[in-house]
């Protein structure tokens, strides 16, 4: 049996979302020089001159092959630290899942507890920030597996912003159009009209968004940059983007469920989570990766609604959901299997065809 090998394959620039999407064997470093790393163990001599082969195909410029025995690269700090580390560069995306379960609720738990017997803000802070779970777990998992420059790439999708206006348009108006529609429904099903003042002023309105873009424990800061930023991608290398986001709104879903218990979430929900985030996956994809639109599409999801009573407001919330998911629907009608993203680089099986370039 062959001993098992640790490469280091560098390759000149560094890697996007799609292209890294062909070496999914390898755990993929953008360095800050510049330069990307391929870096994980390979079977034998054909798994790497396949991978080889791969960056051929795909035009990368190759600088250097380095091989570490597998025990030997264990024992080096500067590579993996421990068997967590190692595992968490070699399934980034289950670490993220778990890291996200894990410190989302219980840290919650332990804030509300904490809280309601010290009375103490400093002391539930710390468990307070590590609650944050999908934005904190993708930052942490970043840092472990590329350190700086991983960080430094997840964050640089906040800063997408040079997207067609018409984006803009669809991240800001259309989940409140969405609202708005529920709404009318319900009042053609015999639901008492809202008043204008029902809504909200307008400062109010604006406020609101402008505290949810920032707020690191609500919707949009707290999800957007784990599930859209850093899920939706390593996802999206292993299943085509429907199929990608379909894993990912229920994954989503589950996260939510232990907020049934305070009220903060409803069975009725469970359609339409799975259909915001088919949603916001379009509008990720659409705009090339850019979270800044799908942190502002989640912002302005709640503005426009207003409460009903008894039997009127449940309704009102069976309408939203079956709104959401008949929009989400037509969107994957229109955009198939891609759901937005256009295909920059060849299928495996096209690579695997090509002949090597010289």
């Amino acid at each position: 049996m062959d001993k098992h090998i640790f490469y280091q394959i560098r390759i000149k620039g560094h890697l996007d979302d799609t292209m890294a999407g062909w070496f999914e064997d390898l755990t993929i470093t953008n360095l800050e020089g510049g330069d990307a790393l391929l870096s994980g163990p390979l079977p034998d001599q054909a798994a790497l001159q396949g991978t080889l082969k791969r960056i051929s195909n795909l035009g990368l410029i190759l600088i250097s092959v380095n091989t570490v025995p597998e025990e030997e690269e264990r024992a080096k700090g500067d590579l993996t630290m421990n068997r967590v580390t190692s595992l968490t560069r070699q399934y980034p995306t289950v670490a993220f899942f778990i890291l996200s379960f894990i410190l989302t609720h219980p840290m919650n738990w332990i804030v509300n507890s904490i809280f309601e017997a010290t009375q103490s803000i400093p002391l539930a802070l710390p468990f307070a920030i590590l609650s944050a779970g999908p934005l904190v777990s993708a930052l942490l998992v970043s840092a472990m597996i590329g350190g700086k420059a991983e960080v430094v790439a997840l964050l640089r999708k906040f800063t997408l912003w040079r997207v067609s206006w018409r984006w803009y348009a669809v991240a800001i108006f259309l989940l409140p159009a969405l609202h708005l529609a529920a709404i009318y429904l319900n009042i053609l099903l015999g639901a008492p009209a809202p008043t204008f003042a029902a809504f909200g002023t307008l400062s109010g309105l604006l406020g609101a968004f402008a505290l949810r873009l920032v707020n690191p424990w609500d919707g949009p800061m707290l999800e957007e940059l784990g599930w859209r930023g850093f899920a939706q991608p390593r996802l999206q290398k292993l299943y085509t983007p429907l199929t990608a986001n379909l894993i990912l709104s229920l994954l989503v879903t589950l996260w939510h469920l232990p907020l049934i218990s305070s009220g903060q979430y409803t069975w009725i929900y469970i359609p339409g989570t799975i259909a915001a985030t088919i949603l916001f996956g379009w509008v990720y994809n659409a705009t090339g990766g850019s979270v800044l639109l799908t942190l502002i599409m989640h912002a302005a999801e709640p503005l426009l609604w207003v409460s009903f009573s008894a039997a009127d407001e449940t309704r009102a919330m069976g309408l939203l959901v079956l709104v959401y998911v008949v929009t989400a629907t037509i969107v994957v009608l229109v955009t198939g299997k891609n759901l937005g993203r256009k295909a920059t680089v060849p299928s495996h099986e096209d690579l695997e065809k090509m002949p090597a370039t010289a």
